[in-house]
């Protein structure tokens, strides 16, 4: 923080020299995420003082400042199919935003303890309803535990159209970005508070992983094993035959 301007400064550095190339200075406290938006050529920042800043990376002009978090915003993520911006706060709401207006459109409630982290998907490839997020099986991994505490994962594009945000006290909630609605919560059983957390899906099942100090909870997305009964993808047409009913 300067200590003239009571400003936190986001410094832009050349990668083959390292020489400073920019500095931007709007926050008024510990910057916690920030995310690229090649398309829009923006830099979103956010931090304790509640703000979620945008800034123009052609210029490292200021563009805009969104307002709406109560406490200070600990993740955000963009989706470029949807075109929203969605942000994770100590406060525990998810808000959408519109990058091009300061106003919310969405606010998701649901969470009761500060929100650890928020993902959105890339691509919109709709889930069969029969499928859910559960913890793999017992002769399965369940979780990896490290020596030290962790810090961050990434995550790779999810393929469906939701939003999956993550609390400390173990609660994930899925919200289907289309009526932005939950449309599943589940428990992750932990005596530590959750740290940070990750999804990634193939092509035909997802494993989220989630950090809690020095272990890693998986959590599998498996489609229903009779594929007699159930299809792993959206259903288009169905047709009725009555002569073949008896």
């Amino acid at each position: 923080m300067n200590p003239k301007t009571g400003k936190v400064t986001i410094s832009g550095y050349d990668p083959l020299s390292f020489k400073t190339m920019a500095q931007m200075n709007m926050h008024t406290d510990a910057i916690l995420d920030l995310h690229s938006i090649p398309s829009l050529h923006t830099l979103v920042s956010c931090g304790m003082d509640s703000k979620i800043c945008l800034w123009d990376l052609h210029t490292q002009q200021h563009k805009k400042t969104l307002l709406g978090h109560t406490k200070g915003v600990m993740d955000i993520d963009y989706s470029p199919d949807h075109r929203i911006l969605a942000s994770a706060g100590f406060d525990h709401d998810v808000l959408v935003w519109n990058p091009h207006v300061e106003n919310i459109i969405c606010r998701l409630m649901g969470h009761t303890a500060a929100l650890i982290g928020v993902k959105m998907s890339e691509r919109c490839e709709l889930r069969a309803a029969s499928c859910e997020l559960r913890r793999r099986r017992r002769q399965n991994i369940s979780s990896l535990t490290h020596s030290a505490n962790l810090a961050s994962l990434r995550s790779a594009p999810l393929r469906s159209p939701e939003i999956l945000s993550a609390s400390c006290d173990g609660v994930i909630k899925v919200w289907d970005i289309r009526n932005f609605k939950c449309s599943q919560t589940i428990y992750c059983e932990t005596s530590q508070p959750l740290s940070d957390f990750s999804y990634f899906e193939g092509d035909t099942s997802g494993c989220m992983v989630i950090a809690s100090k020095r272990t890693l909870h998986l959590f599998e997305n498996e489609p229903d094993e009779d594929p007699r009964i159930t299809d792993t993808n959206i259903s288009m047409e169905i047709l009725f035959q009555k002569s073949t009913c008896r």
